[in-house]
């Protein structure tokens, strides 16, 4: 009886901190993917930034940088973030074998927020 107690026992901690495990093992890996699409972001913001500076230079020059442009760099920033934010709730990346995976309503909320960017950059540009 004592046996069995001592096995039941030993198995239930086996299981226990196999759990432990796992959910340590995701919880990192859910810390690696924000940080990654965190340090993305910041490389984004710092080119955009760059560019920006660019831009009004090429002004203060007297060079014309067109509407067209910067609307579609403002296109580009809106599927980049949709992108972002699927890779974010979701699994995987978008150039991975498998590609991303994730429940609908985090698509859904992907388009909804897409739409509405490029519907503010037409705006933005009166285009």
């Amino acid at each position: 009886m004592k046996k069995e107690i001592i096995i039941s026992a030993t198995i239930i901690c086996v299981v226990i901190g196999g759990s432990v495990l796992t959910s340590q093992k995701m919880k990192q890996n859910s810390i690696e993917r924000q940080l990654e699409m965190k340090i993305s972001q910041e490389n984004l913001i710092l080119e955009n930034e760059r560019e920006r500076v660019l831009i009004e230079e090429a002004n203060a020059r007297g060079e014309e940088i067109t509407k067209k442009r910067e609307l579609e760099k403002c296109i580009d920033l809106a599927d980049y973030d949709y992108w972002s934010y699927v890779e974010l709730n979701g699994k995987g990346k978008r150039y991975d074998e498998g590609g991303v995976t994730a429940q609908t309503n985090i698509w859904n909320t992907a388009e909804k927020n897409k739409e509405k960017d490029i519907d503010n950059c037409y705006k933005k540009f009166n285009i």
